[in-house]
């Protein structure tokens, strides 16, 4: 990321139940680092409760113009619904930083708009 400081990186699952420190951190040390919240919304309790402190961390650093919705789905379709109604639950965020992780964060990281 040093050596091509403007290729976009996404790291999935906001770095996982085991990295959440070390996600944010490269998040402040890479502005071209973005990440997604996927499975880690709807998979358990546990897991859910480490997401949701990442947001809130997130939002602290001033990262959470980077951080994206995933589905991630192969085979849980009812997933996506619980992934939506979990994130629009947390009550921390704002219906603008909600909009943003569903869609204006990856709209941007996609170039799909300025």
């Amino acid at each position: 990321m040093v050596k091509y400081p403007k290729l976009r990186i996404y790291m999935m699952h906001a770095g996982g139940e085991d990295w959440p420190e070390h996600a944010l951190r490269l998040m402040a040390y890479y502005p071209q680092l973005y990440t997604d919240l996927a499975v880690m919304l709807w998979v358990e309790p546990n897991t859910q409760r480490y997401i949701k402190e990442f947001i809130k961390n997130a939002k602290e650093a001033g990262y959470l113009n980077r951080v994206m919705f995933g589905s991630d789905q192969m085979k849980f379709p009812y997933a996506i619904e619980k992934s939506i109604n979990f994130l629009k639950s947390l009550d921390f965020l704002t219906d603008k930083e909600k909009e943003d992780i569903f869609y204006n964060n990856a709209a941007i990281f996609l170039k799909l708009k300025e």
